[in-house]
């Protein structure tokens, strides 16, 4: 390596007689970062140059084996922005010269700067910079004297450059003393120093530069081979990969990626560094063609009109759901779909399996974080001879309360109790498919809006017409699902009477919005009869499949309890709480979760339904029980609270907190009752 202190014109002319960006990274300066560089520049030449100012270190890499005869290429690892953009600065000089007909030695010196003399006239040897692919057009059209046409960075900061000089009229010379006037510290790394260019350009993530992880990938891979060969790689495979995502879907693109094949979860930060140990012994130009087959399936995964035709209407469901937590397995089937691994209906089933699972998670207040790490571990289970079948087993399979499918009564309950217009990113798709049973038809979502039956804001007549009881009715019900609908003239309903409401509902080509009609008031019991008839559909649209016939009792996805309880002064309570219960209710089994422990009982069939679940804190548990106030199983008291509206880790509206032995031996009793009616 070696280092130097030298003006950046120097650089120019005496080093750089071709440069490559580093790997094909794009050029994403906005006008911001441009008009700090041009500023600088500006004040240098006011002063006639007779400051300076330092730029930052520019640090390349130099080829042994140069790709180009006339010339010597180099790649820059750390400064191809500020160069770029200072290339940009030269052109519209440069312009501006033409059209004068001015500064003759000047327009001469920026024109060495732009292009090599000695190459053949507009071949790649001829530009000084090269840039990846799609910015390289640009450059070029810029740096042969055209406008650009484009909205993008570069062309922005151009005419920004270009309109800056022709409207402050500053003179050229005043412009050049000031680029003379730029330093920098220049850093060569010579391939066959010992010294390692990828590390230097990780070492920028820890300099706040904007290096995204699939930058850190790009670059990790392509800097294994020869200029040569990372144009080609670049050109036949990682561009085309790159045209199919904007940033933020390629590091998604890639984490999935590295979970379906490793079957298990890549934390967002860590996508580079799992990719480096995921490929140490592997043939890496063949993992580059796998990425870029892939990378088809999974844009076909995430945007619209690119999915294969066939499978558009169970990609869209899964798509509307807006939760990427399944795309590793969802992945893996587009592409076994496409090799004709699986047949077109295996495909079909499995996603409409996976939208079922994740709305009943949803709509059950089962954190699809846990199902995060569910998706990747099913892809173990698939048997290739079965493929459908053994995902659905497996899935079916999981028996910790937070990855659990939760079963048809769990889900009806919940789909009639829960709030599920706060649950703004699926409500209004819930709604859709409810309609979609009515009309056989898929509901385009995007001009509708979701419409509260008794509105938001509760006037005089509404109150009257629910009654002395109107606040809790009010509470309890504006946003399940019994009081929602969808419409197109939201805004015109607001909070009229039911009475005027009917008029427009009857007209409306909504079939779950038309038959409100059919009502003659709106209160308590017709929201709770309208959850119940929607309660029923849902679990028609949202299936959960028959029970495998064997069930593994290891439970081997859990938390560890000895962690969880780490720090709380109240561990022997915990267990002593915990052993009562499973010895005073037989067949009853703990599950550990990441937030409290659960008990779940289970009936001559197999079939298993939580009864309770407690939370640790420092000097107290919470036990839960599993049951509703109206369920009557347990009465408040001084010992029971009522905690129905508020947050809570655990299903069921009534808590005890548990201090002492004495606190337990009363919560046995509750618990006990809870079991009985749950298990009989």
């Amino acid at each position: 390596m070696e280092a130097r202190n030298i003006p950046v014109i120097q650089l120019f002319s005496n080093d750089f007689q071709y440069i490559i960006p580093i790997y094909q990274r794009k050029y994403n300066w906005g006008k911001k970062h441009c008009k700090r560089l041009y500023d600088d520049i500006v004040n240098i030449g006011n002063n006639g140059g007779k400051n300076s100012h330092f730029i930052g270190a520019i640090t390349y890499v130099g080829d042994a084996n140069p790709a180009h005869a006339n010339v010597t290429p180099y790649q820059i690892i750390d400064g191809q922005q500020r160069l770029t953009t200072l290339m940009l600065l030269l052109a519209a000089m440069r312009n501006i010269l033409i059209d004068s007909g001015e500064n003759v030695v000047i327009k001469k010196k920026i024109e060495q700067l732009l292009f090599n003399d000695s190459a053949e006239l507009e071949s790649n040897d001829y530009y000084r910079m090269i840039l990846n692919k799609n910015d390289n057009k640009i450059f070029r059209w810029i740096l042969n004297g055209n406008m650009p046409k484009e909205s993008d960075n570069m062309s922005a900061n151009f005419i920004y450059l270009l309109e800056e000089l022709k409207s402050k009229k500053l003179n050229i010379e005043t412009i050049w003393l000031g680029i003379r006037g730029l330093n920098t510290v220049s850093i060569h790394i010579k391939k066959d120093s010992g010294d390692n260019p990828q590390e230097i350009f990780e070492s920028m993530n820890s300099t706040g530069l904007d290096l995204s992880e699939t930058d850190l990938i790009r670059n990790y891979i392509l800097m294994q081979y020869s200029v040569k060969e990372q144009n080609e790689i670049y050109e036949k495979f990682w561009h085309d990969i790159e045209e199919q995502f904007d940033d933020e879907d390629m590091d998604e693109f890639i984490r999935h990626y590295l979970a379906m094949n490793k079957k298990s979860v890549v934390s967002k930060r860590k996508i580079y560094e799992v990719f480096k140990e995921y490929t140490r012994d592997i043939n890496m130009r063949k993992e580059i063609e796998k990425i870029h087959k892939y990378a088809k399936h999974y844009a076909e995964l995430i945007y619209e009109n690119k999915e294969p035709e066939e499978l558009k209407e169970v990609i869209w469901y899964i798509r509307k759901q807006n939760t990427n937590v399944a795309n590793s397995i969802l992945l893996k089937v587009l592409a076994d779909y496409d090799d004709k691994k699986i047949s077109i209906k295996d495909a079909k089933n499995i996603f409409n399996l996976i939208d079922n699972y994740l709305i009943r998670c949803n709509v059950c207040d089962i954190g699809l974080q846990a199902a995060n790490k569910v998706f990747p571990e099913l892809i173990s289970k698939i048997n290739v001879n079965n493929y459908a079948q053994s995902i659905e087993s497996a899935l079916m399979m999981k028996k910790a309360v937070t990855r659990q499918f939760p079963r048809d009564d769990i889900f009806i309950e919940n789909f009639k109790q829960t709030q599920i217009y706060s649950k703004n990113k699926i409500c209004k798709y819930i709604l859709g498919r409810l309609e979609h049973e009515y009309s056989k038809e898929r509901v385009e979502l995007d001009n509708l809006d979701i419409e509260h039956i008794m509105p938001q804001t509760i006037n005089a007549d509404w109150k009257g017409s629910l009654g002395n009881n109107w606040s809790n009715i009010h509470g309890n019900y504006l946003h399940t699902i019994g009081n929602l609908t969808l419409t197109a003239f939201n805004s015109e309903l607001s909070n009229i009477s039911f009475k005027n409401k009917k008029i427009h509902y009857e007209k409306s080509p909504i079939h779950i919005t038309q038959e409100l009609g059919e009502y003659d008031h709106w209160g308590e019991d017709d929201i709770k009869n309208r959850a119940k008839i929607l309660s029923e559909m849902a679990t028609k649209i949202w299936k959960c499949p028959n029970e495998p016939k064997n069930i593994d009792d290891d439970v081997d996805d859990d938390f560890e309890e000895i962690e969880y309880l780490e720090g709380k002064e109240i561990q022997e309570l915990w267990y002593k709480l915990k052993n009562t219960i499973l010895v005073s209710c037989p067949k009853t089994k703990f599950y550990m979760t990441k937030v409290y422990g659960a008990f779940k009982a289970y009936d001559k069939k197999g079939k298993g339904t939580g009864i309770c679940g407690m939370v640790a804190h420092k000097n107290k548990i919470h036990l839960s029980y599993n049951c509703k106030i109206n369920d009557r199983m347990v009465i408040p008291s001084e010992f029971v609270k009522d905690v129905s509206m508020k947050g809570r880790y655990y299903n069921g509206e009534l808590r005890s907190t548990i201090t002492s032995d004495d606190d337990i031996d009363k919560a046995i009793k509750l618990v006990k009752i809870v079991w009985n009616n749950k298990i009989r």
